[in-house]
């Protein structure tokens, strides 16, 4: 491997992957240029498909959009163009190792698989993942032929971006503790989403017990397996107790995993989950069958003409009480509510707009938060059958129980009958026992803000200065061109909090969304004296 590059990628999720794929498309218009030089880094060597739909998601994971609306009509189109080639082999792993619920979601799709009726289907996420991979791979290929474009893949960890007067160094480890410095002239920063929040309890403080730091590290099947385990070693007086701290998307998938083995789905007593919102509206929500028609949103069409960003966030509120008052779900909702969005920010002043984006707009996300149709129906299952239970709190702390499991402490101050989030309540410091013995304790916490990650990456980046965080701390900066600094270009959900002629981002972690940025900078890389 050279140690030196045009272009170097952190990072090969799924903003990293289109990005490329979108370069090497421009690098074929141009009328000439010499072979511009690429280098992927990525730290788990899962390359083009990130964690959302590699193997560390676990080969039983599905979208939680349907397909129509995850990806933009031509990416769709060539996506489902795909499927049809495929459709033969491409479920064959997920029939193999997904589980028994994999095999009850090729069931109930089989006819719309075998017809190509694609776009209601909540699809396994490492199906997209293998898409994206091909498309990644060819788009790679075709260009290397024409002589556009060399690309190197390297597995290791990022450590940090050095800016020189032209270029930069890419400081990197390796697995086995190699020190590598990289000198590129342009640098894409796509580390996806930052770590999550750590919990207070290290992960091997409870002996014998199962403390798992991050659901998905190193991936979701082998947090299965480690459970499988944790159930076996352990005394019998130990009540087979799972809980869950978080209630978001990530929570949801880790239960839909854990029922789809037979095996631990039969020892499994009772999954715990704590939030500061209690019970999620979005994990048991069902669609009306007799609401044919699509949902009419009423309080974000008919907002005063003096409106503020509050307001715009109030009136989605509303829409989405109405929605379920006439039996649609918040998914329901997204697409036409997100079709009007981006016109009502337009209309705010420019003080207004940077309080959307940086407070409202990512309030209204978590309002329209949702689940897959498959991922709803096995909730609302558990659910009825006691098997899963919602604990309205803020998780404090683990510790080593009485009979070898783990007890756990939380604090929930807020009066009887009070069922506001936590977030809107005072918390106090006093703490409660639950009175549950666990087996296992899980993080799905959310994602650090970047005031407190973990992150060797962004703390270098954050403490050199190249790098700034935008006014909600959940992204950096960055200008019109997508640089945080000249030549270094981010893309990805540190997006989020831009707010500048060409970009409004609350909110970055959607496929179609990423899509389209990475189109963007795609076509600004292509457009450079990048490579001669």
């Amino acid at each position: 491997m050279q140690r030196s590059y045009d272009v170097v990628f952190v990072g090969s999720g799924v903003s990293s992957t289109y990005t490329l794929i979108h370069y090497a498309d421009s690098l074929r218009q141009r009328v000439r240029c010499r072979e511009s030089r690429v280098l992927v880094v990525e730290k788990s060597g899962d390359f083009w498909t990130g964690v959302a739909y590699g193997s560390r998601s676990g080969i039983g994971s599905l979208i939680i959009s349907p397909l129509k609306e995850f990806l933009p009509p031509g990416e769709l189109e060539r996506f489902t163009g795909w499927l049809d080639l495929n459709r033969d082999h491409v479920f064959d792993e997920f029939r193999l190792r997904g589980g028994c619920l994999a095999q009850r979601w090729l069931d109930k799709n089989s006819a719309a698989i075998r017809t190509g009726d694609w776009e209601n289907l909540y699809i396994p996420r490492h199906v997209f993942g293998d898409f994206l991979a091909n498309r990644a791979k060819s788009a790679i290929a075709e260009a290397s032929g024409r002589g556009l474009l060399s690309c190197d893949l390297l597995t290791a960890e990022v450590l940090s971006v050095q800016k020189l007067r032209d270029s930069y160094f890419v400081q990197a480890r390796t697995a086995d503790d190699a020190e590598l410095r990289i000198e590129t002239a342009k640098v894409i920063l796509a580390v996806g989403s930052p770590p999550k929040r750590q919990l207070a309890a290290p992960a091997d403080s409870v002996a014998g017990a199962c403390l798992i730091a991050d659901s998905h590290d190193p991936c979701l099947d082998e947090t299965t397996r480690r459970l499988l385990t944790t159930f076996q070693s352990l005394p019998a007086t130990v009540p087979r107790n799972v809980l869950l701290v978080g209630s978001n998307a990530s929570a949801l998938e880790v239960v839909y995993n854990l029922f789809s083995n037979s095996t631990l789905a039969e020892e499994l007593d009772t999954v715990y989950v704590i939030s500061p919102s209690g019970a999620p509206d979005h994990w048991t929500e069902a669609r009306n069958k007799s609401t044919e028609r699509g949902f009419e949103p009423r309080y974000i069409r008919t907002l005063a003409p003096d409106y503020r960003a509050r307001d715009i966030y109030q009136a989605v509120q509303q829409d989405v009480a109405l929605a379920k008052s006439q039996g649609f779900t918040r998914g329901d909702t997204v697409a036409t509510i997100s079709a009007l969005l981006m016109s009502l920010v337009d209309g705010l002043s420019q003080a207004e707009q940077r309080k959307f984006v940086t407070t409202y707009g990512e309030a209204i996300g978590r309002i329209q938060r949702r689940a897959g149709g498959e991922y709803s129906e096995l909730a609302t299952r558990l659910i009825s059958e006691g098997r899963i239970e919602f604990i309205a709190g803020k998780f404090i702390r683990a510790a080593a129980g009485d009979k070898g499991g783990i007890s756990f402490w939380y604090c929930d101050d807020r009066p009887p009958g009070d069922r506001r989030p936590l977030a809107e309540c005072s918390i106090s410091d006093e703490k409660e026992q639950h009175p549950a013995q666990l087996a296992a304790v899980i993080n799905c916490t959310g994602f650090q803000d970047l005031g407190e990650t973990s992150s060797t990456l962004i703390q270098s980046l954050m403490a050199s200065g190249v790098c700034v965080p935008t006014g909600s701390r959940r992204g950096f900066s960055v200008n019109e061109e997508f640089e945080c600094a000249e030549g270094l270009y981010l893309i990805g959900p540190l997006l989020a909090g831009n707010l500048n002629r060409r970009l409004r981002v609350w909110h970055a972690e959607s496929c179609s969304r990423l899509f389209q940025y990475s189109l963007n900078l795609g076509s600004i890389l292509g457009g450079l004296s990048i490579g001669g």
